[in-house]
């Protein structure tokens, strides 16, 4: 798990096939409306509310995350 922006989010290097990624997936529902506001899209109902991001930014969040 890792912190986006104060929100509680989960690291996915691939998430729907090899090679479509990275993705952060926020863990909260009380964080939707930031989220939203942050550019993350639905991108499966109901939960699967997601950001894509560079691989520089995946590299710098597997440094940090925490597992849980």
């Amino acid at each position: 798990m890792v912190k986006y922006k104060g929100m509680d989010c989960e690291l996915y290097e691939h998430y729907f096939t090899g090679g479509d990624g990275p993705y952060l997936r926020i863990v909260s529902p009380d964080d939707l409306t930031k989220a939203y506001a942050e550019g993350f899209e639905c991108m499966g109902y109901p939960d699967e509310v997601m950001k894509s991001i560079t691989r520089e930014e995946y590299q710098f969040f597997k440094k940090k995350e925490k597992k849980v």
